[in-house]
Order: C-alpha cells, then sequence, then structure tokens
C-alpha cells in the first residue's frame, strides 16, 4: 500500500478515536460550561445530547431566594428551555426587587414548557405550597396550592388565626395577569360558639372561580359553606349558592349572591332557597356586619351578639326563603308599613320590636276567616297532614258567647296571660324563650302568643325555625289588624289541637265530657288547657287529668293569680274508656 495511503487511514483513525473520545467527554464539558457561566447550577445526573438538543438531569439550583431540584431540564440552540419534575423553595423576602442582570436563568431564555411537583414558597408569616405547578404558552398552571400562617393578625372571624387559611385546587394565572380561573378555594370560619346550630369551625369553598383583573374583583359561579355535624345533627349544614361578586376593601369582606339553598336548621327543616343573600363582614369583629335577604338588610355584631333590622313588612316577607307557605302568595302588596327588631342573645338577652304595620282586610287569607275555611291538621302521628273544614256556622263551631266566661279564661290564663293587652307578638315572651334557647343550644321554644299559635295551626308546620318565626310573625300582624281579640280567640279555640286527631273546643267537650259547651265546668275548661302544649300525649279525665287540672288550680290560686274561689271541692269520675291515648 502507497504510504500515502497507508498515512490518510492512520489520520482518519486518529481523527475517529479523537472524535469519539470528544464526543464521549462533551457531556462533561457542556456541565464545566453551564456550572461556570451559571454558577448556581450544579448537574447532579448526566447529560444527554439528542441532535440540537441537551437534556439535563437532576439539577440542582441554589441561590439565596431559590433552591431546588429539577429532574429533568431540556434545551434547544434556539434557548427554548423545557422543564418536567422536581421541587423548588422560594423565599420572596430575599428576592432582588430588580433583575440580577448576568446569570439570571430566565435572561435571554424562552420558557416554553416548566412542570414541577412542588413549589413552596414564603414570604414574611405566609407560606405557600404548590403542587403541580407548569408554565403553558399563555398561562401559569397549578394542580394543588395551600396557603399557611402563623399571623396573629390573621382575623379570627375569617379565619380563627389558625392554618391553613387556603385551600386551592386546580388553578390558572394568564401571563398578562388579565385572568384567574380557580377550580376550587376553600378556607375555615370560626364561629362564636354560643350561636345555637352555627357556632364553632365551617367549611368556605368557593367554586369555578375566576377574577377579572386580578386588582378588582372575583366572580365565581358557585360556592358552599359546610358545617361539621354536631351531637344532634346526622349530617353536617351547609349553605351553596351562585356568587355574583365577592370583594375585600378597607377590612371588610363582602360577598353577594343568588339562589342560595341551605339545610340549615335555622331555616328549614328540608331544603330552602333564598333568592338573595349578601354579606359584608368586617375584619374587626366588634364592628358591625351586614346580612341582606332578599330586600331586607340585617346588622349583626358577633363580638356583642348583637343583630337589628327595620324594613317594610313587605321586604321582610321578601326575605322568606322558598318554598313558602300558599298563605304567603299575593300577600306581600297588602302589607303597609314597618317592622322593626333589636335582639342581644348574650350574655344578657334582650328583645325589642317596634311594629307599625297593617294588613288590608278585604283581602285573604283574612277574609277568608269570616266563613267556612279549611286548613291542615295532623294526623295521630303527627307527621300526616289532612285537610279540615271548619268555621263560624259550620257543624263542629263553638262561638264565643256559648261558652262560661271563664272558659276562655282558662285558655289565656294558661296559654298567653296578656293576651287582652297586646298586639299579637310579646317581647317578653320571646326574651325568656331565647334565653333558653341560648342555653340549650337549638331552638325548641318559640315563646308564642295565643295569636301566633293560631296563624301556626290555620297556615303553617310545626318545625321551630327563624323562617317560621318570620312567617308567624307577619301572619299574626295580619291577624291583629283585622281582627279583634273575641274573634282571634274564637278561632282559635275552634281549631286548636286538644287530643289526638282532635281539633276545636266543641269536639274535645262531647269527646271527654259529653255534655254542651254551655255546660263545662271550669275545672274541665282547665283541664282542656292543661293539654296543650302537648295533646298527643294528653292524660284523660279517668287516668287523672282531672285531678292534675285541680292542683294546677290550686297553684294559681296560692300565686294569687286567679280566685280560691274558683277551686272545685268536689271531684267528679269520668268514664272515657272507649278513648284512645296516644302513649
Amino acid at each position: 500500500m502507497p504510504f500515502w495511503k497507508r498515512k490518510s487511514l492512520w489520520a482518519f483513525l486518529l481523527f475517529l478515536t479523537l472524535g469519539s473520545w470528544a464526543w464521549t467527554q462533551l457531556p462533561y464539558w457542556i456541565i464545566s460550561y453551564t456550572e461556570a457561566n451559571y454558577p448556581y447550577l450544579k448537574i447532579r445526573g448526566g447529560v444527554d445530547i439528542i441532535y440540537a438538543r441537551i437534556e439535563f438531569h437532576d439539577v440542582e439550583v441554589t441561590k439565596p431566594w431559590l433552591k431546588g431540584r429539577l429532574d429533568w431540564v431540556s434545551v434547544n440552540m434556539a434557548k427554548e428551555v423545557w422543564v418536567h419534575g422536581g421541587e423548588v423553595d422560594i423565599d420572596l423576602d430575599k428576592k432582588p426587587p430588580a433583575k440580577e442582570g448576568v446569570g439570571d436563568p430566565t435572561k435571554g431564555i424562552d420558557l416554553r414548557a416548566f412542570y414541577l411537583d412542588s413549589v413552596k414558597m414564603d414570604y414574611k408569616t405566609v407560606a405557600t405550597v404548590i403542587e403541580g405547578f407548569e408554565i403553558r404558552p399563555d398561562s401559569y398552571c397549578f394542580q394543588k396550592s395551600v396557603v399557611t400562617t402563623d399571623d396573629s393578625r390573621v382575623p379570627k372571624s375569617f379565619f380563627g388565626g389558625t392554618f391553613p387559611i387556603l385551600d386551592v385546587k386546580h388553578g390558572c394565572v394568564l401571563k398578562d395577569k388579565s385572568k384567574i380561573t380557580l377550580g376550587k378555594v376553600s378556607t375555615k370560619v370560626f364561629l362564636p360558639k354560643q350561636i345555637p346550630k352555627l357556632g364553632g369551625e365551617h367549611d368556605f369553598v368557593l367554586k369555578d372561580v375566576e377574577v377579572y383583573p386580578i386588582e378588582e374583583f372575583i366572580k365565581a359561579r358557585s360556592f358552599r359553606f359546610e358545617g361539621k355535624p354536631d351531637e344532634e345533627d346526622t349530617v353536617g349544614t351547609f349553605v351553596e349558592g351562585e356568587l355574583v361578586s365577592l370583594s375585600y376593601n378597607d377590612g371588610i369582606l363582602s360577598l353577594d349572591s343568588k339562589d342560595v339553598t341551605t339545610n340549615h336548621t335555622w331555616v328549614s327543616p328540608t331544603q330552602a332557597t333564598f333568592n338573595r343573600l349578601a354579606l359584608a363582614l368586617p375584619k374587626d369583629p366588634g364592628e358591625n356586619g351586614r346580612i341582606v335577604f332578599g330586600d331586607a338588610t340585617i346588622l349583626f355584631n358577633l363580638k356583642d351578639h348583637h343583630i337589628e333590622g327595620e324594613e317594610t313588612c313587605s321586604d321582610w316577607l321578601s326575605a322568606l326563603p322558598s318554598p313558602r307557605a300558599d298563605v304567603f302568595k299575593g300577600m306581600a302588596d297588602n302589607f303597609e308599613g314597618k317592622l322593626r327588631f333589636d335582639v342581644i342573645a348574650a350574655p344578657i338577652p334582650h328583645v325589642e320590636i317596634k311594629n307599625a304595620c297593617k294588613y288590608k282586610c278585604s283581602e285573604s287569607p283574612i277574609k277568608d276567616l269570616k266563613g267556612a275555611f279549611s286548613y291542615f291538621a295532623y294526623e295521630k302521628d303527627g307527621e300526616t297532614l289532612f285537610v279540615r273544614k271548619t268555621g263560624p256556622g259550620t257543624k263542629d263551631w263553638v262561638p264565643l258567647q256559648l261558652l262560661p266566661v271563664n272558659v276562655p279564661n282558662a285558655f289565656i290564663r294558661m296559654e298567653d296571660p296578656s293576651f287582652l293587652y297586646h298586639r299579637g307578638i310579646l317581647t317578653a315572651s320571646l326574651k325568656a324563650a331565647l334565653e333558653q334557647n341560648m342555653e340549650k343550644g337549638y331552638f325548641f321554644r318559640g315563646g308564642s302568643t295565643i295569636t301566633q299559635q293560631l296563624a301556626k295551626n290555620l297556615w303553617l308546620k310545626r318545625h321551630k325555625t327563624i323562617g317560621r318565626k318570620v312567617e308567624e310573625a307577619l301572619l299574626t300582624i295580619a291577624l291583629e289588624t283585622c281582627l279583634n281579640k273575641n274573634e282571634i280567640l274564637e278561632t282559635y279555640l275552634n281549631v286548636v289541637e286538644l287530643g289526638p286527631d282532635l281539633y276545636g273546643i266543641g269536639p274535645a267537650i262531647k269527646q271527654y265530657f259529653d255534655k254542651d259547651p254551655e255546660n263545662l265546668s271550669l275545672d274541665e275548661a282547665y283541664y282542656l288547657a292543661s293539654l296543650l302544649p302537648h295533646p298527643k300525649k294528653a292524660l284523660p279525665p279517668y287516668k287523672g287529668g282531672i285531678r292534675r287540672a285541680r292542683r294546677l288550680m290550686e297553684s294559681l290560686a296560692k300565686r294569687g293569680l286567679i280566685s280560691e274561689d274558683l277551686v272545685p271541692i268536689k271531684e267528679t269520675e269520668y268514664d272515657l274508656s272507649g278513648w284512645e291515648i296516644a302513649e
């Protein structure tokens, strides 16, 4: 072989050997070059060279304000960078306010894709942990974010001063900051434990949140406020609805929403919906907040347990949730005047009501009571409803003038001693009921007058809720506006339940004593009055019911509430063995 050919072959082999060696050493040169020019980077893993792209594995980043490990980083000749996997810890307090200049990892680099399993950011006393962080062509997104704080200045009326204060799922921020979308935002709210069925820890959740722009306000399609079950609830209570706006300005968190549904026991025994609910919650629990139901506004102070409001009766009616009792259809247009209330729940209950409302007496439902009418009553099981027909001129109706004078007086003395003097709502009774309700921690007593009981018996169900008390109050105003005391008392005596499947004083007198109403004795009248408020568990006369009524009369006489001459001396036995009693 010619020399020159032999020399060329050796040169080629040498070039091939050197090239192979250089290729094997190229990753180390790339690592050395990268770490020399970017001293805050440390390539802990290997380097792969794929055509015009370089892939780094297990990259450690160490800067004063940023530390972390990146699982995989890819860079091409156009300085487009892809990152996938890893964890980063950012201390925003140490980050320089201006660009760092040479050595900035983003300087002259186009971040085309960026995915991290976890990002932790610290700023003063607030820490944010982001999982599944991703940079997209037009936005920054994440799968989960938890914001925590140990700052005692966080208002307890919002979060209770504990952490986490925010838990966010599935969020994206457009790079121009014109819009944020969040799948779910939740936080905890702590309310005073003294508030029945509401105090304690609750979860507040916003769903499908949109922000336009970041600095102005939040729009969300739905929200949910969920409370923990207590000893008496088998399931937790909830409030959910469609959010119109949410903002935080001057220390006040404001929320306005529509179509708000709840199953809270304060409102209804079943799900109920408000057409509008707005809330203004101050940072300082000692300042007044505001809650709006429909067209009615209520002011509240969580620190003082104080609520108050003044609106027209029509606006109070708009505050009631749906479904409402059928009786309220068309009633709003028939009210005029205002009703004001002022309530302090604790430590010393206080109730004040100023009523200037009136009702058009020529309109339903009041005009319907002048003749035969129907209303819903309950079967023996106390749950099943049936329609009962009664009214002046019907078979079982007993006019007030047919009864001995002491018979209606017995019911007044037992149920509502101030009946002849109040206008339907007695604040002293409401105060006493409020004291007992606050002590027990739930609503078990309503403090109802005879007029309120009549409104309930005619048109409402038996559950004890704030919603029903408002309904009862409006109907009571209508009754007291249009009927005199004798008419109210006569109607009450003819519709009230006085035993299982036994409604009205006429049927009760016939069933228990088999006599005409005008012949009823005073102890028998007190016996009937003593059956309230639990008529389905009534003790029959032959089981000692009359004896109990006499002891009650003796107690009233000793207290000076009735004359001792009214207490009967002789006992009468009654044979009512055929009468069934609900045990």
